[in-house]
């Protein structure tokens, strides 16, 4: 009798880790479905789009929502005809897997047109993705398929053709004659690498997909005739099934198919052995042609007989049918179409009109004051935005409405303590207020992972308690020498440009100084920027990535996120904005992985204190890359925005800056007394400190809530679910019912009793609550240690009386997406003699 080893288990893909490029929908997702079904541990795909309907964000979402699956789904954004992002994408799987058993090559790009009018640039995308991308992740992937295959159990590559690489199926108007010679070379592609790897324990094998309902497809669907037409032509008289596609894959990729390599399977119910020429793609009645022509059996010549016949049946029936179209008809379809589209603008002005009345009138929030045409159109915040001074004309709009100021349609913004603590508090009995979906992160989310800002409640109090002992005081104490040393650093190149009295911009050495020291404690090593007197091209990524949220966040503002015209509006977006957001995501990734691969380096930055709390508290791998690309934006251009005006403000202030310097230079003999615990007792350092966060806060913008379904208070006023709400740094600290003298730099406010009337809780820099910023004590470290030892080492003179600093006109001159663009702040220094 004979005996089947582990016949249970020849469809079983337990414990695999698979690649499915083009995986974010159609035959792709079926694929990565079907793997996650079989039991593979882990599928990553792989698709150009990180966000929007038919992105990799939301097809892991829902990947990871399949019930009884063990395994999980990661998607990691990756244009696969480029070899650099095929190279990354190599890299990431090598560091967070170090293996890949089945690699499934399914990414395609098509055209179809005139034989005449096609393109250029149509044919090398076409072979650039269809073919030589294949060839490319097959090179560069075969490492770790050879790695993790055996003789017994093959890794696996899978080049998703088509039955349009098997014959010629269009011509004429739809034309796909590259598309076609794209995949007969991924067949014969397919052909060598199973030779060719196949010794390597590794098989390759073809599929070759007919119709199957998809976006690549539908529009070919719909111009051939449609579903049903197709259909009633296909032998098994239906298209392709997701089912369909899952059986084969499974098959090939299990051990079921471990001695299958080299071959093709056409999925597509039996349509390729009946369709012979360019016509039967066209004519129903020619795709039933060669069932009752006999002559089709013979010799090579009549068949070529028949397709010759077919074409010209299918030529004539299409001139006749066009000939039928005479001009009165043509002429009564243009008058219902143009009937169609006067009736479509009146119907649409008429519901424009209508809400706008009902928005100034009906609406909830019609009560609350502002610019009636702020209450009819998002439009007026949308130009603020984007002009980076939305922070500075909300507070205008306070000066003039009061302390909440309706702000757009569904939008209301307010300027009080009492919203302080209503909105970002923590209020007993009244559920929390969450992100608002307009709101944008710092960093592009990551396979599904978001960052400790963007989380659910549930997420965020679990990372939070994860990321707390890196922001400890022990830890502050502890990584002190480690800002210090950056501090010296800078100390150092201002010694040098005081020696040739050369004039420079204050502003980018606190970036430098800045980033470096945040580039060694989220990543263990700095971004070289105090050692070259540059920026690293990083950087320049992250003040691009700030603009790039807000560009997002207009999109948002615009129309419902998530809906297919703020869909549409991203896509419309710069290529380069949101490139340069992924770039700052991937830059962090990998730099994230190389120290991972160090953790045995007793270096104390953030990530040392996360892997020695591993056991108390779970934190994803991918939750510690998007959260220290996160603290990479947070920990610098905050830090540095807050110096920077502080020092402005100084040079406006010279009265403030000598009381300062005088405090500072009396209390310290030696430049290494200047430590963290003694400077905390600096009662004017710190009042400096506080009024600077006060007039110049780092995120001058409002961060935006949502109003809970069922309604809540906020300082005094009901307010409808659903309703956007935000006190915003800016307008709070600026405004005289907060803040007497409100645009004036007085530090004495914060030790002087006669500004007790002050509202002093209006100036939240950090936010508050239980999202308030948790690298707060952090900053004031870094702000402490930086000032003290630039004053008690060097005076500083202003080149130019500071002109793009001035207060007057709202920083008139300034702009703010979410944290400022800094302008230049020009100064000379000198060495104080001792």
């Amino acid at each position: 009798m004979s005996e089947l080893r582990n016949f249970d288990g020849l469809f079983n893909l337990s414990g695999k880790v698979a690649l499915v490029t083009g995986g974010s929908r159609g035959l792709g997702l079926h694929t990565a479905t079907a793997f996650l079904r079989a039991g593979a541990k882990k599928v990553i795909i792989s698709a150009r789009k990180a966000g929007g309907a038919e992105g990799i964000d939301q097809a892991v979402e829902r990947l990871n929502k399949l019930s009884g699956i063990k395994g999980r789904a990661v998607g990691v954004p990756a244009n696969v005809s480029n070899e650099a992002e095929i190279v990354r994408l190599v890299q990431y799987v090598e560091k967070t897997e170090g293996r890949l058993d089945i690699l499934v090559a399914n990414a395609g790009a098509t055209w179809g047109s005139k034989f005449e009018d096609a393109p250029d640039h149509s044919s090398a995308k076409i072979l650039d993705l269809n073919v030589r991308g294949v060839f490319l992740l097959a090179q560069k992937f075969a490492p770790l398929l050879e790695a993790s295959g055996t003789r017994q159990d093959p890794s696996r590559i899978i080049i998703v053709s088509s039955t349009a690489g098997k014959n010629i199926p269009h011509v004429g108007e739809n034309g796909t004659i590259m598309y076609s010679v794209s995949k007969a070379a991924a067949h014969h592609l397919g052909k060598n690498l199973a030779v060719e790897l196949g010794p390597r324990n590794i098989t390759t094998n073809v599929i070759a997909p007919g119709f199957f309902p998809s976006k690549l497809a539908s529009g070919l669907i719909d111009r051939l005739g449609g579903t049903a037409e197709l259909e009633e032509a296909n032998p098994r008289k239906r298209l392709g099934e997701p089912e369909d596609i899952a059986g084969v894959m499974i098959f090939l990729c299990s051990p079921a198919g471990s001695y299958i390599n080299g071959v093709d399977i056409c999925v597509d119910g039996g349509m390729s052995l009946i369709v012979l020429t360019p016509a039967a793609r066209m004519n129903a009645s020619c795709w039933s042609f060669p069932a009752r022509n006999s002559s089709l059996s013979g010799s090579c010549f009549e068949r070529k007989k028949c397709k010759a016949k077919a074409l010209n049946i299918w030529t004539e029936r299409s001139s006749s049918r066009y000939s039928r179209m005479d001009v009165p008809a043509t002429r009564s379809i243009l008058g219902a179409i143009g009937l169609f589209l006067t009736l479509a603008v009146f119907l649409g002005t008429v519901y424009t009109i209508g809400l706008a009345i009902y928005r100034v009138t009906l609406d909830p929030l019609a009560k609350f004051p502002g610019p009636k045409i702020n209450a009819i159109s998002p439009i007026p915040g949308i130009k603020s935005l984007l002009r980076g001074r939305i922070a500075f004309e909300n507070k205008l709009l306070h000066d003039k409405y009061g302390p909440v100021v309706r702000v757009s349609p569904t939008e209301l913004h307010f300027n009080s303590v009492q919203a302080w603590e209503d909105i970002y508090g923590h209020r007993p009995g009244h559920p929390n207020f969450h992100k608002d979906p307009v709101h944008v992160g710092s960093v592009e989310p990551l396979s599904g992972v978001t960052t400790l800002t963007m989380a659910d409640d549930t997420n965020h109090a679990r990372q939070r308690r994860a990321l707390a002992h890196s922001f400890s005081q022990k830890a502050l104490l502890e990584q002190e020498d480690i800002i210090q040393q950056y501090v010296t650093l800078f100390i150092n190149h201002l010694n040098r440009m005081c020696t040739n009295d050369e004039p420079f911009n204050m502003v980018n050495w606190l970036n430098f100084t800045t980033f470096d020291i945040i580039g060694d404690l989220a990543f263990g090593e700095p971004f070289g920027c105090l050692a070259s007197g540059e920026f690293h091209t990083w950087v320049n990524l992250i003040f691009e990535t700030v603009k790039a949220g807000a560009l997002e966040q207009a999109t948002r503002r615009f129309a419902t996120p998530g809906s297919l015209i703020q869909t549409f509006l991203l896509w419309c977006l710069p290529s380069k904005a949101r490139q340069d957001r992924r770039n700052h995501l991937q830059f962090s990734t990998e730099k994230v992985l190389r120290r991972l691969g160090n953790a045995d380096v007793e270096h104390k930055d953030f990530i040392w204190y996360i892997l020695k709390q591993k056991a108390k508290f779970d934190l994803h791998q991918d939750e510690i890359i998007v959260n220290s690309a996160l603290f990479i934006v947070a920990g610098s251009e905050t830090t540095a925005n807050a110096l920077s005006g502080m020092l402005a403000r100084l040079v406006y202030n010279p009265g403030v800056y000598e009381k300062l310097v005088r405090e500072i230079r009396g209390a310290f003999k030696e430049e290494g007394e200047l430590r963290w615990e003694a400077l905390s007792g600096l009662v004017y350092l710190n009042a400096v400190i506080e009024e600077g966060l006060r007039i110049h806060p780092p995120v001058p913008t409002g961060l935006l809530r949502t109003v809970p379904k069922a309604g809540d208070t906020i300082d005094g006023h009901w307010v409808p679910g659903g309703t956007a709400v935000s006190v915003g740094s800016w307008a709070a600290s600026h405004t005289e019912t907060n803040f007497r003298n409100a645009d004036a730099f007085i530090p004495e406010r914060w030790i002087d009793t006669s500004y007790d009337t002050d509202h002093k809780k209006a100036a939240q820099p950090f936010s508050l609550g239980p999202r308030g910023c948790i690298g707060k004590h952090l900053s004031y470290l870094e702000m402490r240690i930086i000032l003290a030892r630039l004053l008690w080492n060097f005076d500083i003179l202003s080149v130019d009386g500071a002109p793009n600093w001035d207060p007057a006109n709202e920083m008139g001159r300034a702009r703010a997406f979410f944290t400022w663009e800094k302008p230049e702040l020009n100064l000379r220094v000198r060495r104080v003699v001792r």
